[in-house]
């Protein structure tokens, strides 16, 4: 029997109290820390007057948040790079500024709330599947994995990790009108959205349910919505492909039929946690290898749903920001949870222990870099 609700919401409670103390030790970090500001890349990153000093909000607006701060104070323009990314985030950031006034503000509301959420759904979702300790141990894996510094800052990541937790409680539920309703939202969020299909037709093979049929339709629908919105604004339902040629990790939806290429770029690693030679990354891509039979063993929409977004994800862009992408891709902590489960109740648990010590220390380091604007993923 699953626990109370109660419990899957205090524990989501407790790990946005977490992000809180971390983000007020980022907002401090300059006092205490002899980390340089990268002043080049804000510079580059940021149309607006780079201040010499910068403060703590201006530092929020690292790397892509200034992208979705962009468009959704100036909408899509062709030829713009920001117009590489989705439109559903900073449509709801600019959605929050009428009535906050900013949309960086809303942008950082929106993204705790959706983490808060999208931990409360996993963990009751979890708990269905697992023992209640197991799927304590999953959300704060997930919770503590470093490239999921993002989700609570005003990046797309916690919107699309809220919808992809919805959307298999909703499967489960076999609420088909519900699962279409988040297949459409996805593909508006990101790229990748599209290729939700794969998982919604197989849950839909296997549904008994015509209205299962529904979802994969829709995020058919929903990446149309995607093109025609584009369109709209820019004259060109192909804006944002053709943005993607202006960034260094050379994006290409062709690109997951290129295994040479793909091979190429796995071994060229040029340092620890590069833009696109990133050792970490790749070793989150082995990690990524290491949980797709045990998730084909579980449940084979968990394995589609991990396999064909994480091999997108990873080939499409030379293995750029996949410590970021992996983290939302939730199945795979369900696996890691298991594998570190303890073989009595009494045993002790010095290896979860470790791993979790480990990678909130990572994930502290990464959003120290993050606010100092030094490329995190």
């Amino acid at each position: 029997m699953a626990p109370p609700l109660s419990r899957s919401l205090g524990i989501a409670g407790a790990l946005l109290g977490f992000r809180a103390v971390l983000l007020f030790l980022g907002a401090t970090a300059n006092h205490w820390l002899p980390l340089e500001y990268n002043r080049i890349a804000a510079t580059v990153n940021n149309p607006r007057s780079v201040p010499d000093e910068p403060d703590f909000w201006f530092q929020l607006t690292s790397w892509d948040v200034e992208h979705y701060m962009t468009l959704a104070t100036d909408g899509y323009v062709a030829g713009d790079p920001s117009t590489a990314f989705y439109p559903l985030w900073p449509a709801l950031m600019q959605a929050g500024a009428v009535v906050l006034g900013d949309p960086l503000l809303s942008g950082m509301i929106l993204a705790n709330l959706l983490f808060f959420g999208a931990v409360a759904l996993l963990h009751h979702w979890a708990c269905s599947r697992m023992d209640t300790d197991a799927a304590d141990r999953f959300v704060l894996l997930l919770a503590m994995f470093p490239g999921n510094v993002f989700l609570t800052l005003a990046y797309s990541e916690s919107l699309w990790l809220f919808l992809s937790a919805a959307l298999f409680v909703a499967i489960d539920r076999k609420h088909w009108l519900a699962v279409a309703g988040l297949a459409f939202l996805l593909p508006l969020t990101k790229a990748v959205g599209l290729v939700a299909l794969v998982p919604l037709g197989w849950a839909a093979l296997h549904a008994n349910d015509k209205k299962a049929w529904l979802a994969p339709v829709a995020s058919v629908v929903g990446f149309a919505a995607t093109l025609g919105l584009m369109q709209l604004r820019t004259g060109s339902a192909w804006t944002g492909f053709e943005a993607q040629k202006l960034y260094i990790n050379n994006a290409s939806a062709l690109a997951v039929f290129d295994i040479p290429r793909f091979v190429r770029a796995m071994l060229a690693v040029d340092g620890v946690h590069s833009v696109t030679g990133s050792a970490i990354d790749r070793l989150c891509f082995l990690v990524w290898l290491a949980v797709l039979v045990p998730l084909w063993l579980r449940d084979k929409t968990l394995f589609l749903w991990t396999a064909a977004i994480g091999w997108v994800g990873v080939s499409g862009v030379n293995f750029m920001s996949f410590t970021r992408f992996l983290g939302v891709l939730f199945p795979v902590f369900l696996v890691a949870s298991q594998a570190l489960e303890p073989e009595t109740p009494e045993s002790p648990r010095t290896t979860y222990a470790f791993v979790v010590g480990l990678m909130t220390v990572l994930q502290a380091i990464f959003l120290f870099r993050f606010l100092a604007h030094w490329w995190v993923g």
